[in-house]
């Protein structure tokens, strides 16, 4: 409005800028197979239009790009050449530019080049906002730029006050899985007696037996992070409300150092275990593989607690349905019994689509099964969907809510 009555333009019209995820335009340009990626490049050229404050129609630009051949090269070197311009008088540096964007379209490579416009347009704030907004998809990211040591020294605290005051102190981590394993042990072993073993098939190979306390063992021990991952992340942000209620921190490290405190437990029972298989099963190459699954389950339920807690921190009904729900899930995973075991194909199918099996089953492939992660190419890739389907809700929920949150708190 300052700017309208400086220059005196009774029509004057601020621009306005299409900001998007990138990561998100791109999923959903590969998953439409290009029919997102047009929309995408639409909005890309009425950004381009606004830089200009040129507030005609695109339709006539879209459709030569889409049926002229050679003109997105001619359209990328000119239209970059621009915004770069307009990126100066708005004391902006545009991270791309003509000659940039036209190398790229040369070499087929014009999501890059349409990245890079949205990533310069994301940290663009329009004439009429007061503030510059972060880009949608890496706002968690730059919320731990710097604070690498804290959220170290602060996952440490967590452990040192989760066990303060307790005679035995961290052995009390150890404790609870011990008489949970225990019980379990005597109650299919021993007191049912229906599981002395537990028969194995793997498709390619022949059925085998296993002793049923080893297999337990070693698919129980993931379960403990998993089942802390997903209640007590979910709790995380309403235990932890004076970082966000008293004083200024980023939100997002809380959920990290949580996560890495318990990290630091799942490693010291992992270590227990890992001496039983040495005498159990004997070592192998294939429990390197812990070095995949292991991170790769921190950074799944991290990122499932981007979604839970921020959710539970507006509903206690919300957290209470995940507590409550536990139970089922430990049932429904293949911690007590093989997973691959069904005859059912529907049944066989649809235990991979829990992700917990996918890590359940992992273990055992690094302690029990000595098999290749890659071998089961179906639940890998049905895995690395639900990854990603998690990753980016889980960013999408946290930047919707985590302002709200001081408020709710």
């Amino acid at each position: 409005l300052a700017e309208k009555k400086l220059m005196g333009k009774e029509n004057y019209v601020a621009p306005r800028f299409n900001k998007r995820s990138i990561g998100i335009c791109i999923l959903l340009s590969i998953i439409t197979c290009g029919i997102y990626g047009i929309y995408w490049m639409y909005l890309l050229v009425k950004n381009t239009r606004s830089i200009q404050k040129n507030t005609d129609g695109c339709t006539g630009e879209m459709l030569c790009l889409i049926f002229v051949p050679f003109y997105s090269l001619y359209w990328w070197y000119t239209r970059g050449e621009k915004v770069r311009q307009g990126f100066a008088e708005h004391d902006y540096n545009a991270t791309g530019g003509g000659v940039v964007y036209l190398v790229l379209a040369i070499f087929g490579l014009s999501i890059v080049s349409m990245a890079i416009m949205q990533s310069d347009f994301n940290s663009l704030k329009a004439e009429t906002h007061s503030e510059q907004r972060s880009s949608f998809l890496f706002t968690i990211f730059k919320e731990h730029k710097g604070f690498g040591k804290q959220i170290l020294l602060l996952a440490k605290n967590e452990l040192i006050k989760t066990y303060k005051g307790a005679v035995i102190g961290p052995l009390w981590a150890v404790v609870k899985p011990a008489f949970t394993i225990f019980v379990y042990w005597f109650a299919f072993s021993c007191g049912i007696k229906t599981l002395k073993s537990v028969n194995v098939n793997l498709g390619g190979l022949e059925p085998f037996s296993i002793d049923f306390f080893t297999f337990m063992f070693i698919g129980i021990i993931p379960w403990f992070f998993i089942q802390d991952g997903i209640t007590q992340g979910a709790k995380t942000l309403r235990t932890n409300r004076q970082f966000i209620t008293k004083v200024k921190f980023p939100v997002s490290t809380i959920l990290t150092y949580t996560s890495i405190s318990r990290l630091y437990v799942h490693i010291f029972l992992v270590a227990i275990m890992y001496v039983y298989v040495l005498f159990a099963v004997g070592p192998s190459w294939y429990n390197l593989q812990f070095f995949f699954y292991c991170p790769l389950m921190f950074l799944f339920f991290l990122a499932l607690s981007w979604s839970t807690a921020p959710m539970s921190a507006f509903s206690k009904d919300f957290e209470s349905l995940i507590v409550s729900i536990m139970s089922g899930i430990f049932w429904l995973s293949g911690i007590m019994y093989d997973s691959y075991g069904f005859e059912e194909p529907v049944l066989k199918y649809a235990m991979l689509l829990n992700p917990i099996n996918f890590f359940v089953n992992g273990y055992r492939n690094c302690f029990l099964y000595n098999r290749p992660f890659f071998e089961y190419k179906t639940e890998l890739v049905i895995f690395i969907a639900e990854f990603t389907v998690v990753f980016f809700l889980g960013i999408f929920n946290y930047n919707r809510l985590r302002k709200k949150l001081p408020d709710v708190l």
